[in-house]
């Protein structure tokens, strides 16, 4: 497929991009299962996670795509997902295979162009077991008033400003990217809020994969992120250690960062992070072998890309999204996870189409 090719894959909003994945699945004779969201999207627009099922439904492999994990990431996996879709490499899937395909399972986020759901959670730190005491984020309490200060301008925020900055001088970034983005369950009109209960997203995912429990014996997960890394690259990343990490390298290559793993190697590279879709997948398809990775497609800095997210998080909880300066931040967020650079996105392309040539080799 040409370049020009590809850049039709990215679609600049959901409304689009999910147009472009049902067509594409529909014109390709496979069937679309429709989840509605209860909420509607910014134009009154009706909101679903969308999921095609290619293969044998009692197949004992299964691969699983998933994109839209936190909704402003959407639009990048949504292009990947239509992409392997429209080459039909699906056609020559190997024997006792089934493909999953789940698209914007946080469809309200990726419309709202929000990290977070709509109940302001995260995503993925809501795959919790809310029936245990919930883990308390003593980082996070250090910089809340910083990170909730009311105003966007003015001596208030330069306050805030110097909390954040002292914050770091007094420990290190990484301590400070753990306290804002490792997860906190008490406030739910915070950053990083990770909830109280399953939200409607976790419970639709934990539905779509339940039907596999009983036959999947390998299974093999892709999930689209974007935001953190080198720019124009897919890090692979897993959640997984001890045999299953080895197992995922040998799939992925011995460059896949593991932030679980204990040794000198990935301790610094990645932030610490509970209750994501991982931990669902895993309780979910227990009796399987399970190889999971997250592919973060990098952009800018992660320092602004931070920055990008507590904007929009003040937007959220004090700001007018409407306003000009609304519409400023959520532009600006969705650049920093989404750049309209074409050579970003045929880079993404090409490293999507390796990641699911390595997943389907992996089966063996």
């Amino acid at each position: 497929m040409t370049s020009a090719g590809v850049q039709a894959y990215f679609r600049e909003n959901f409304a689009d991009a999910r147009e472009l994945f049902v067509s594409i699945a529909g014109d390709s004779g496979l069937h679309v299962a429709s989840h509605q969201h209860p909420l509607a999207g910014p134009d009154g627009e009706t909101l679903s996670t969308d999921a095609v099922t290619i293969g044998e439904p009692d197949a004992e492999n299964l691969v699983v795509l998933i994109s839209g994990t936190h909704g402003v990431e959407t639009l990048c996996g949504s292009a990947c997902q239509s992409l392997y879709l429209a080459k039909r490499e699906w056609q020559k899937l190997p024997v006792n295979t089934t493909v999953l395909i789940i698209h914007a399972i946080n469809p309200w986020g990726a419309a709202h162009i929000r990290r977070n759901n709509e109940d302001n959670v995260d995503l993925g730190r809501n795959f919790m077991n809310f029936d245990a005491p919930l883990p308390k984020n003593a980082k996070y309490e250090a910089l809340r008033a910083a990170i909730d200060c009311p105003e966007f301008r003015g001596a208030e925020r330069d306050r805030a400003d110097n909390i954040h900055t002292r914050y770091i001088a007094s420990n290190s970034i990484n301590d400070y990217v753990d306290a804002i983005m490792g997860g906190q369950y008490e406030y739910s009109n915070g950053f990083a809020y990770g909830g109280n209960a399953p939200v409607w997203s976790n419970r639709l995912l934990r539905n779509l994969l339940a039907p596999y429990a009983r036959s999947a014996r390998k299974v093999r997960v892709v999930e689209y992120h974007s935001g953190l890394g080198p720019y124009g690259y897919g890090a692979a990343v897993t959640m997984q250690v001890n045999e299953d990490l080895q197992r995922v390298q040998s799939i992925y290559g011995r460059w896949v960062d593991a932030p679980n793993d204990t040794s000198e190697k990935h301790k610094e590279r990645f932030h610490k992070v509970q209750g994501t879709p991982y931990d669902g997948i895993r309780e979910t398809l227990a009796d399987a072998e399970l190889s999971a990775i997250v592919v973060e497609f990098g952009t800018y800095p992660p320092f602004e890309s931070l920055r990008a997210l507590l904007d929009d998080h003040w937007l959220t909880q004090s700001g007018d999204p409407a306003s000009a300066m609304g519409r400023e931040i959520k532009q600006r967020i969705l650049e920093y996870h989404y750049p309209a650079d074409p050579d970003w996105r045929q880079a993404i392309a090409d490293r999507s189409a390796q990641i699911i040539d390595q997943t389907f080799r992996g089966l063996g």
